[in-house]
């Protein structure tokens, strides 16, 4: 009779992998990118291409949304916003022109990549900022007021009331 103790090794499955992908996203940090524009690289990517950046974003919001993202090729330095109360946040702002008139996202991250929301300021035929929506992971709200926010914080906070909105807490 053998004492000896065999390892067997875990069946793989689609819920393992992703839960895998879900860790390997989790572990990314975006703080770097405060202070760049969304599209320069800092260590060999952008922003929108650390791992687990775009899987995420999928996985909460439409593919024409993260398709609008990437066309997008001007945009304001990264920013960081630090609540004492709901703790650190990332934000990129993506314009369609270097026309103040032109469409914007702009992507509220957790500094470990996770996307937590997203807001799409779209203008009439006119040129004039009038549309402005706020979309998280199962919901959106459009806004009384005609941008997504100054700067981060303000954008962070605009989220969080929008939210409450689309949940009817408002």
């Amino acid at each position: 009779m053998s004492n000896s103790i065999e390892f067997v090794e875990p069946k793989r499955d689609a819920n393992t992998n992703a839960a895998d992908e879900a860790r390997t996203k989790l572990s990314a940090d975006l703080t770097p990118f405060v202070g760049k524009l969304s599209t320069e690289a800092v260590n060999g990517h952008t922003i929108y291409d650390t791992p687990g950046v775009k899987e995420d974003f999928l996985n909460k919001f439409w593919s024409k949304d993260w398709e609008q993202l990437q066309s997008y090729t001007v945009g304001a330095p990264t920013e960081k916003y630090d609540s004492r109360i709901y703790g650190s946040y990332i934000v990129t702002n993506q314009l369609q022109s270097n026309d103040p008139a032109s469409s914007s996202e702009h992507v509220i991250f957790r500094p470990n990549g996770e996307v937590v929301g997203m807001c799409i300021e779209t203008p009439n035929k006119d040129g004039v900022l009038n549309q402005v929506e706020w979309k998280g992971k199962g919901w959106s709200a459009d806004q009384e007021r005609n941008s997504c926010g100054i700067d981060a914080e303000d954008k962070v906070e605009t989220f969080r009331k929008a939210r409450r909105r689309a949940n009817g807490d408002e």
